[in-house]
């Protein structure tokens, strides 16, 4: 669950990709800028401001959902170390209801301890049954998320941009044919095509 969904990591390359670009059109010098250059700095600029909120958005959503799980996976933690106190003291109570001479240097008798291990056993159940609820409850989030499991040509594109640092907009027409050809050979492997040269 700790990775980010689609939407939002697509929305921050973008943004990424955006800024890149907005960077790569200023100049130290006070060139005056043809009007397509003023135009598309606009839009730009547009695009930055309608996608930051979403951004902004998915961020909180992210991270009230991380923080959901961190807190459950706490709970969980902390329910172990109960469990298996108890599961010790079950061992111990055990251990000592069939040794009489134990029964006797600690000045109990093994109805007493029966009962007190009647009570550890009821907690290890009580234990039991929250760690399977806690679990439920994570399954239900991991559910919830929208896994894509489908490589596409996107996918190869944002991956050989983040690896080569060249967003995929700049790649010109020499270094997008390679690039077009590395994805049909990988499409191709990944079902299991024979390529025939």
């Amino acid at each position: 669950m700790n990775s980010r969904s689609t939407e939002l990591a697509a929305l921050e390359r973008e943004s990424q990709t955006i800024r890149f670009e907005l960077q790569s059109m200023q100049t130290d010098d006070k060139v005056l800028y043809s009007a397509t250059d003023v135009e598309r700095r606009q839009q730009l600029d547009q695009r930055l401001v309608d996608i930051t909120p979403q951004i902004a958005q998915l961020r909180s959503q992210w991270t009230a959902q991380t923080d959901a799980i961190r807190k459950l996976q706490v709970e969980k933690s902390e329910l172990d170390k109960k469990r298996n106190g108890y599961i010790g003291q079950q061992r111990r109570l055990m251990a000592l209801r069939g040794d009489n001479g134990a029964l006797l240097t600690q000045n109990t008798d093994a109805t007493s301890v029966g009962d007190e291990l009647a009570t550890t056993n009821a907690l290890i159940r009580t234990v039991r049954e929250a760690l399977r609820e806690k679990d439920d409850e994570l399954a239900k989030i991991n559910m919830s998320e929208v896994r894509e499991h489908v490589v596409t040509p996107e996918h190869i594109a944002d991956t050989y941009s983040e690896l080569s640092g060249i967003p995929t907009g700049q790649l010109n027409e020499d270094e997008r044919e390679p690039t077009n050809e590395r994805d049909r050979q990988a499409t191709n492997r990944s079902l299991g095509v024979k390529l025939h040269n």
